[in-house]
């Protein structure tokens, strides 16, 4: 059960059971989350946020040191970055739901003394699709290529073939903003056209405009390429010049915090030139043709380095690798030297990707990740055995799939496998090394309030520890003022 607390007070009371331990703060009377000594976190890099693909470590400097003073004002441009391939099914369900949630915490927002924290917050939802070489485009269609989406999935139904409930569980009608995002400052305060109180999630609470409307943008389809990126929509949504970017009411705001929430299942493929994807160095084998092909373990191939497997197929580490992809790096500078105001803006992401299910998170802001997900993380190759033990799905017996084909299609085993609520679909996202080091990358581990990064899994039952991570960074982002008294 998911307490109200976590729905819709505040961020200082993110009590949850089904969060594996995020909570509010234990001493009695406590009504703000104390900013711990330490954050504990073992998610950042090492040194000076060091990378692995041989570029030189980028430095960050957000408000409070450097000289940048406090650059954030309480508004936040906040991208939604979600996966819009067939795979996306029932992920693409449950963060319809969480989706609610994190519009609610916002609206009711605190800062670490209980204090309203009056957020200012615009939400843009994009796709990971990117136009990638491999994959066809209709004619007069256009990738999203990080551009806004601006219709509710009712009005792109067709988008989710078999699975309408994708969209109409939490989106009976569409409801959306009157701009190519959604802004809101509280429940009665936004940019959204239509919208009457419904409980869409079952809760018996009543969802904003503004929630609806998110929940009605986040199931962004499934009929995308088979080869997204998630890193290159980030890039482009938040390029500086881009339309929705530019006029009287950007997107991205000169002094507003960024947020980033990325909702993935296979990992990311932001070629560095179209032909990556016709080279034979980087295909796998088909073992129903015996020769080379493309297919996502090209990505893979391309763009991840691993120590070679043991017996059991489990390799020891994987890290991005080459220049056959965009390098990690590409991001990360265009993060620090161009989006908001360049070395002070806070910045933080939440990736919700295929790591296995997280089981413990921290009582403190920002209630990252301490147990499970990531550190639990084996990267290897897919298990010949049925579900759950194993790889292979029902369907894929149905459809004569082998482990063998399933290796050729992805090039890596899944992080972690789930069942959907209704029991009847199950998702195997796959592990991203290259979204995991971008986001790493924004921690600054010697800060005690330098936790920007969370990481967490798509296989989780639910996706409350995205909401905790997301309005915890916020939280500890606010510049640090004395308490009201």
């Amino acid at each position: 059960m998911r307490p109200d607390v976590l729905r819709r007070v505040s961020l200082t009371l993110l009590a949850c059971s089904s969060c594996g331990g995020v909570g509010a703060p234990e001493a009695a009377g406590t009504t703000g989350i104390a900013v711990p000594e330490e954050t504990g976190s073992t998610l950042g890099p090492s040194g000076d946020n060091a990378t692995t693909d041989g570029s030189d470590p980028v430095k960050w400097d957000f408000g409070g040191s450097g000289g940048c003073g406090s650059e954030w004002q309480g508004r936040l441009d906040l991208l939604v970055v979600v996966e819009n391939t067939s795979e996306m099914a029932a992920v693409q369900s449950r963060f319809a739901q969480t989706v609610i949630s994190l519009v609610r915490s916002l609206e009711n927002a605190t800062d670490v003394w209980g204090g309203p924290a009056e957020l200012d917050v615009q939400l843009m939802v994009t796709t990971t699709e990117r136009g990638n070489p491999a994959c066809d485009v209709a004619e007069g269609e256009r990738p999203a290529d990080g551009a806004p989406l601006v219709e509710g999935c009712n009005a792109r139904l067709a988008q989710f073939g078999d699975t309408p409930e994708t969209c109409t569980a939490r989106c009976p009608v569409d409801v959306v903003p009157s701009e190519p995002f959604i802004a809101f400052r509280d429940e009665a305060t936004s940019n959204v056209v239509g919208g009457r109180p419904a409980d869409l999630d079952g809760d018996g609470l009543a969802e904003s405009p503004a929630a609806q409307a998110a929940a009605c943008l986040a199931p962004v389809g499934l009929t995308g390429c088979a080869y997204p990126s998630a890193l290159g929509a980030i890039r482009h949504a938040l390029d500086p010049e881009a339309a929705w970017n530019q006029g009287d009411r950007p997107f991205v705001r000169p002094g507003s915090a960024i947020g980033i929430v990325v909702v993935q299942a296979s990992p990311d493929c932001d070629v560095a030139d179209p032909s990556v994807m016709d080279d034979s160095r980087f295909m796998a084998i088909n073992p129903q043709t015996g020769e080379p092909e493309t297919s996502q373990a090209t990505c893979w191939n391309a763009g991840v380095s691993c120590q070679q497997p043991d017996e059991e197929g489990t390799y020891a580490s994987c890290l991005p690798a080459g220049d056959a992809m965009v390098p990690t790096s590409t991001y990360s500078e265009f993060l620090v030297s161009q989006v908001g105001t360049p070395g002070c803006t806070p910045m933080f992401m939440v990736a919700l990707s295929g790591v296995p299910g997280v089981t413990a998170h921290d009582r403190s802001a920002p209630f990252f990740p301490e147990e499970g997900g990531l550190d639990a993380l084996l990267y290897r190759d897919v298990v010949d055995a049925p579900f759950p033990d194993g790889d292979l799905l029902p369907e894929d017996a149905d459809e004569d799939v082998t482990a063998a084909d399933k290796q050729f299609m992805w090039g890596i085993g899944p992080g972690c496998s789930s069942l959907d609520a209704s029991g009847d679909r199950i998702a195997q996202p796959r592990p991203d090394p290259r979204t995991f080091e971008v986001c790493r990358g924004l921690d600054r581990p010697d800060d005690p309030r330098g936790q920007r990064c969370c990481i967490e899994s798509a296989c989780d039952d639910n996706h409350d520890g995205v909401v905790a991570c997301m309005t915890g960074v916020v939280q500890l982002s606010m510049p640090l003022t004395g308490p009201p008294w």
